[in-house]
């Protein structure tokens, strides 16, 4: 191969390399992205999220009715009240147990 068909193929080469340039880039700018945000998705996830007990479950559904009208204030602490001695009487039995 001549000199001059070597540096035609070179410039040639080159000229068509850097056209696709900003897809290689922009395609490395998304994996990257990718990556990067699935690392922080995973760190900010709840690592040991215990699943609600019985006892937590029935307050919230409680406060949920309190909030929406469904009960009054007296009912409400009446029943939380409720909750609360039978969440103590609970736990001092496995205590006894």
């Amino acid at each position: 191969m001549s000199p001059d068909v070597f540096a035609l193929t070179t410039v040639v080469l080159a000229w068509h390399d850097a056209d696709l340039m900003w897809l290689w880039g922009g395609l490395m700018i998304v994996v990257w992205g990718a990556i990067i945000g699935t690392l922080a998705w995973m760190v900010a996830l709840p690592a040991d999220r215990d699943p609600p007990t019985p006892a937590e479950h029935a307050r919230k559904v409680l406060a949920e009715r309190f909030v929406c009208g469904e009960i009054n204030a007296r009912q409400y602490h009446d029943r939380l009240e409720l909750l609360e001695r039978e969440a103590r009487t609970r736990d001092d039995d496995l205590v006894d147990a």
